[in-house]
């Protein structure tokens, strides 16, 4: 899935390959969003009936973690208290981030959460002290500057959702991010009924959708065209149903 992401697709590695005792993960550079692969050593968390491998959170950048969730309980919206991960570092017990999750957004195979790194995390891979807003603009500089091979990706610009009450739904993600059909700045929230909370689709936007055609034809990488977007070919996709669209 690494190799579909970063060597067929473009996408810079932002945070090299890693083996830990319960994961094997790595993140590649979309521009307006770092995406996780985990593989997990065990799926026991995971509903039994769930397709492997799925969408299985979405991170969301706070404006300061604690403030965030105070705003959203104001509005009715459910989350668990903020919890920090510490490793040992140099000066000891450190900080890497806070998490909090979003219990009214979160299903029982997706959790939606807030995500606060602190600037000096021991296990980031990122420059000690590089803020959250400069790592972003870095980042996404990089990413325009990478297109060597690939098919010319600008940023997520869709996040396609299934969901039990799509108005419930709907009421939530405008409490979270204050506008109506978006799930992040330049960000389309796209919701259909279904029987549980889950991410069924990403759309990333690219520069120009028949040049991205014509590479992906060139990588015997299957699509097809369906209202403005490019789907990849789910079972080379690994089971993930990933648009390209102009």
């Amino acid at each position: 899935m690494l190799a579909l992401f970063h060597l067929q697709l473009g996408l810079p590695v932002s945070w090299p390959l890693r083996d830990e005792p319960f994961v094997r993960y790595a993140w590649v550079n979309a521009g307006n969003v770092q995406i996780e692969l985990w593989q997990a050593r065990s799926d026991s968390d995971l509903p039994p009936a769930t397709a492997l491998p799925p969408v299985a959170g979405l991170a969301l950048w706070p404006s300061e973690v604690h403030a965030s969730r105070d705003a959203l309980a104001l509005q009715g919206v459910r989350c668990k208290e903020p919890r920090a991960w510490r490793t040992e570092g140099a000066g000891g017990d450190e900080l890497n981030f806070t998490n909090c999750l979003v219990l009214d957004a979160t299903g029982p195979a997706c959790r939606v959460f807030f995500c606060e790194w602190h600037p000096d995390a021991p296990i980031a891979p990122w420059p000690k002290g590089e803020t959250t807003p400069c790592r972003r603009e870095r980042l996404a500089k990089e990413l325009a500057g990478a297109d060597s091979g690939g098919v010319g990706i600008e940023g997520l610009c869709a996040i396609h959702m299934q969901t039990p009450d799509v108005a419930r739904s709907a009421r939530v993600w405008n409490a979270i991010t204050g506008a109506v059909g978006i799930a992040a700045p330049g960000v389309a929230l796209v919701l259909t009924p279904g029987h549980e909370l889950e991410v069924t689709a990403l759309v990333m936007r690219v520069r120009d959708l028949p040049a991205a055609r014509a590479r992906l034809e060139q990588q015997r990488l299957r699509t097809e065209h369906s209202d403005g977007v490019l789907w990849l070919d789910e079972k080379q996709a690994f089971g993930l149903r990933i648009g390209l669209a102009g």
